[in-house]
């Protein structure tokens, strides 16, 4: 089983997140930017910057971390790679207010666009990890931190 580390920006403007289109041959799915840290070459911010440079060509404030969530390939069904255990750290993030995601640059070979959705469309769409979407919308006081292993 390989361990993988990722940081991700949840970056909000009003009701909107900013995330990254993807495309495979089920269609469109969303889900925050970020990606994977070198290991023993950059911390999670350093990792964070970088991506979120390469994904949505804008450089990020990293805030506070808000959320830790774990993803087990070999858990869920439909998992299109297996033997794989992600840790994503999902850290508050904003962008100079100026940003146009349309100006974004192209990602990688499967990151069709970036856009600013609300949580109500992605709640409708494939959106991972969607049980962050009902933390978010929910007005009951402060999330738990950690996740677990969601899809």
């Amino acid at each position: 089983m390989n361990l993988r580390n990722a940081a991700k920006a949840l970056i909000q403007r009003s009701d909107q997140i900013l995330v990254t289109e993807n495309i495979d041959d089920k269609g469109l799915w969303y889900i925050l930017p970020g990606g994977g840290m070198e290991p023993g070459k950059e911390t999670l911010i350093d990792a964070l910057k970088r991506e979120c440079q390469e994904e949505i060509g804008a450089d990020v404030a990293v805030e506070d971390l808000n959320f830790v969530r774990e993803y087990i390939t070999d858990n869920h069904e439909g998992s299109r790679t297996k033997g794989v255990h992600l840790i994503d750290f999902i850290f508050r993030c904003s962008v100079d207010e100026r940003y146009n995601a349309s100006e974004a640059p192209e990602g990688d070979s499967i990151q069709v666009g970036v856009k600013w959705m609300s949580i109500s469309e992605l709640k409708n769409l494939r959106f991972y990890p969607k049980p962050l979407l009902d933390y978010l919308d929910s007005e009951s006081g402060a999330p738990p931190i950690y996740l677990g292993d969601i899809t």
